[in-house]
């Protein structure tokens, strides 16, 4: 027992359903494509921060490179610049490294 027969269906019906499906496929497909390149973008940037972070830490650690040897080629004496760069440093380190 068939229910709809296909001899009564009509064109436009036919290429209303088809333009429906269609629609339905195509928006299905592009969605998961938005959300591939979505990932990449996240993917991205969580690299970026990555990159500026330790960026910001090698500065870090260069000033007390710096403040280790001022200190130890002037037999403990260092230089106000050198001790200035260090504090700064010092006060950023709290925000870059994780405590412990």
């Amino acid at each position: 027992m068939c229910v709809i027969s296909l001899c009564s269906i009509s064109w436009e019906a036919f290429a209303t359903l088809v333009a429906g499906l269609s629609a339905v496929v195509g928006a299905y497909r592009l969605g998961r494509r938005q959300v591939e390149i979505l990932k990449r973008q996240t993917e991205l940037q969580e690299a970026n921060l990555k990159i500026s972070i330790f960026d910001r830490r090698m500065d870090i650690f260069r000033a007390v490179e710096g403040l280790i040897h001022g200190s130890l080629s002037k037999g403990g004496a260092v230089e106000d610049e050198i001790e200035r760069k260090f504090l700064m440093a010092k006060q950023e380190s709290r925000f870059l490294f994780p405590s412990t």
